[in-house]
């Protein structure tokens, strides 16, 4: 019986992690399509960890990163979002 526990218990884990990777993927999306962001790589080295592989991936690590100090509902977290990313590209004193 304990078996089936752990099991259950492991799928619910993975079901968890992967509708916050969805969720994280989607606001990504979302958030490069109302910030114009380009296809390519040029964010992974701003605000990625350095190991993606194009701009949406790298917004998605920078998302889950700042989620984690969030404690917005989740209806305001693209506008929290949008906010914080303009504020990263004016502290690195880039143009937008």
């Amino acid at each position: 019986m304990r078996t089936i526990d752990n099991v259950i218990e492991t799928i619910n884990k993975q079901t968890r992690s992967n509708k916050k990777k969805r969720y994280t993927r989607n606001l990504a999306e979302s958030l490069s399509l109302i910030a114009h962001i380009p296809e390519g790589k040029q964010l992974v080295c701003i605000i990625g960890a350095g190991n993606e592989c194009n701009n949406i991936e790298a917004l998605a690590t920078w998302i889950d990163k700042e989620l984690k100090n969030c404690t917005l509902d989740q209806c305001s977290h693209l506008d929290y979002l949008f906010a914080r990313f303009l504020q990263v590209f004016d502290e690195h004193n880039l143009i937008y």
